[in-house]
């Protein structure tokens, strides 16, 4: 019954954040490895709220990662699926659940970690916000990621490493430097 309980209150908070979210594409062309989008919450007669900031791998239905950065805190995704990152990162959860998943960067020693599946096992987004950090830095040198969700098959996702700063300029454009120094 807790559990059960439990779940629903990640099901609403998961909603409150990015529950009708729409992004605005802002993808730096001169990388097309990873895009960047502005995050809004549509309100009911079409007004938007500013939620935040996002960037993402862009390969169109393939496995990649994504991050979105709100009110200084970073959030990683990463897909096990085919999908477009962007797309499935930025819309409203369904069914989330917590989920053990393994996972390993760069061949080092693989770690498990109960993570939330936010679309029906299309993508999950990393609880721990050290994980999340750790993938953001493996993303940006372009590291090979490894992820075996439970009772799933391992997939290797190659990272593209970034090569016109964009991970720099979200890290600055959210203040993660300003949150990490709280």
């Amino acid at each position: 019954m807790r559990s059960s309980r439990l779940t629903q209150c990640i099901s609403v908070v998961l909603f409150c954040l990015f529950g009708a979210a729409a992004a605005a594409d802002e993808s730096d062309a001169a990388d097309p490895a990873w895009g960047w989008s502005n995050i809004y919450k549509t309100k009911f007669g079409g007004s938007k709220t500013p939620l935040g900031i996002g960037i993402y791998t862009t390969r169109k239905k393939s496995f990649g990662v994504g991050f979105r950065c709100e009110q200084y805190k970073l959030y990683a995704f990463v897909a096990v699926k085919r999908v477009s990152v962007r797309d499935t990162m930025i819309r409203g959860a369904r069914k989330p659940q917590r989920w053990d998943v393994t996972y390993s960067i760069d061949g080092a020693e693989e770690a498990e970690e109960e993570w939330i599946s936010v679309h029906n096992g299309l993508m999950f987004m990393v609880k721990s916000r050290e994980t999340s950090f750790a993938i953001f830095e493996a993303a940006k040198l372009g590291k090979t990621m490894t992820v075996r969700p439970k009772n799933g098959k391992a997939i290797s996702i190659a990272l593209p490493a970034d090569t016109t700063g964009i991970f720099d300029r979200f890290w600055n454009e959210c203040g993660l430097g300003v949150a990490a120094a709280l």
